[in-house]
């Protein structure tokens, strides 16, 4: 039953989002249409042969973990598993749990009902950035423009149309950033611990983002160049305090832990290798270093595949994805160079996310159709970054955070 309810009722719970936020009915109709797409394509995408090792992926993983969960907990009762417990879900706990979870209560498996919880995060992220942008600034009408392009990339699509974590990803990403943006212009309890929240989750579903999303919160939650110089001096020693606790206790000797193993192993030449074995593998004159060849790695991470290279039809269809983010790319240095001269301070918490990101990503590249996926978060936020070269026209009534005090 969960095959059907499940996605009806993630549609009431978007179409509840978009009526308490009284959008007109433009964004409404969109958002719904594009969740209903997801819906009927996850009957039969996984199915087609798009890639070199055929169809499917990892999330017929997802699947059969959750399916095993479901039946464990038939037998001993719901508990959330993690790495600890199974080392096998690696860090991808949150989805395989949740899916597992929603299995249980159908009694069996539901491609569908999983899906669904998958395609509204992905349709209600695209919609995040698209009022984090109004509220920015951006004007309203481009700024719908470039999230109807986004809902429909191709590669998104493909994505967030199936049992894949990449959806979940973006949401909680946007759920972080929207947050921090709006803590930077007034400290609000609730925004404060929907991005803790976002980060929590982040930690369950790609754990590393966690370490790169932490950034923009903490200059959010101080406040630099918005709030006021009280609430920066007394957050700014307080967070001071707590990350000094933390760091001397045994929570900051596993993050660091964790930090250290994970660039270890994402960065390790057999790990890189391994990826390279894939039909869009690529490799780097880089003396089996990290950081060596590292402009190449960048450009291949922010930029691959290009017009001229050959592979599967799913890689292909990716360069769609990456011709689209040519364009935004070239909007996002319009913005940066506007915003270097009106409000640094928000341009600043773009770039203590996009840039440290895309140099870790940079030093595990590998594989092209690898990191079309994985830079997802990047393409996304800085299509939002370039959404604000675009202007509300003066005394437009979007709501502006620049300039409120905290």
């Amino acid at each position: 039953m969960l095959g059907f309810l499940l996605p009806v009722l993630m549609l009431a719970f978007l179409l509840a989002v978009l009526r308490w936020n009284r959008e007109p009915q433009q964004v409404v109709s969109l958002l719904v249409v594009s969740y209903l797409i997801r819906i009927i394509l996850q009957f039969f995408l996984r199915d087609i042969p798009l890639f070199s090792h055929g169809a499917g992926g990892d999330c017929l993983f997802y699947e059969r973990m959750a399916i095993d969960f479901s039946r464990i907990w038939s037998y001993r009762g719901v508990e959330f598993y993690t790495n600890e417990e199974v080392p096998a879900v690696g860090n991808a706990a949150l989805p395989i749990n949740l899916f597992a979870f929603i299995i249980y209560l159908n009694g069996g498996e539901t491609r569908a009902g999983c899906t669904a919880v998958v395609a509204a995060c992905s349709v209600l992220a695209c919609y995040h950035l698209y009022r984090m942008a109004i509220e920015l600034g951006a004007d309203p009408a481009r700024a719908f423009q470039v999230m109807r392009v986004l809902l429909f990339l191709p590669g998104f699509l493909y994505y967030s149309a199936d049992m894949y974590k990449d959806g979940l990803v973006l949401f909680f990403v946007v759920l972080a950033l929207t947050s921090s943006f709006r803590l930077a212009a007034r400290f609000s309890l609730p925004q404060a611990l929907l991005s803790c929240g976002s980060l929590w989750a982040l930690w369950y579903v790609r754990h590393y983002l966690v370490f790169l999303t932490v950034a923009p919160l903490a200059v959010g939650l101080i406040g630099f160049g918005k709030g006021s110089l009280g609430r920066q001096i007394v957050l700014g020693v307080g967070m001071s305090l707590v990350l000094v606790a933390i760091a001397r206790s045994s929570l900051g000797e596993r993050v660091l832990d964790q930090m250290q193993n994970t660039f270890e192993f994402a960065s390790d030449v057999n790990t890189r290798q391994w990826n390279q074995l894939g039909g869009s593998g690529v490799s780097f004159d880089d003396g089996g270093q990290a950081f060596g060849a590292i402009h190449l790695k960048i450009l291949y991470t922010l930029f691959s595949p290009f017009p001229w290279q050959a592979g599967s039809i799913g890689f292909q269809i990716g360069k769609i994805d990456t011709l689209i983010w040519y364009f935004f790319f070239a909007r996002l240095l319009v913005s940066a160079k506007r915003l270097w001269t009106s409000d640094r301070s928000l341009l600043f918490m773009f770039l203590i996310f996009l840039v440290p990101l895309t140099v870790a990503y940079a030093t595990t590249m590998a594989n092209i159709g690898l990191i079309l996926r994985q830079r997802i978060p990047i393409v996304f936020v800085g299509a939002m970054l370039g959404m604000l070269s675009w202007q509300a026209i003066p005394g437009h009534p979007a709501f502006r955070l620049r300039g409120r005090a905290a």
